[in-house]
């Protein structure tokens, strides 16, 4: 498995985001882990790296998902924490 930074330099990445990445890498292995096998959800990251989430914009998130039950809370919490990442 590639790590990380590996994936990111297949990407197109400037000096400042390969330096939040290797930050990233040291203070997070699972975040480092998680991003090295989705590469959908680096390339959102690369691209919404500056961006703040505002509450609003979270609850719009979370009542998009489908949410029926206590695990599929759970579901939509845990993609809702990897956008926001």
């Amino acid at each position: 498995m590639q790590t990380l930074l590996e994936v990111a330099k297949n990407q197109q990445i400037n000096a400042l985001q390969l330096s939040y990445l290797q930050r990233l890498e040291a203070c997070s292995p699972f975040m480092a882990r998680l991003l090295a096998k989705d590469g959908d959800l680096l390339a959102d990251l690369l691209k919404n790296l500056q961006v703040s989430y505002l509450q609003n914009e979270m609850q719009q998130f979370l009542g998009a998902q489908k949410i029926f039950d206590e695990n599929s809370l759970k579901k939509a919490l845990r993609k809702l924490r990897q956008s926001v990442l």
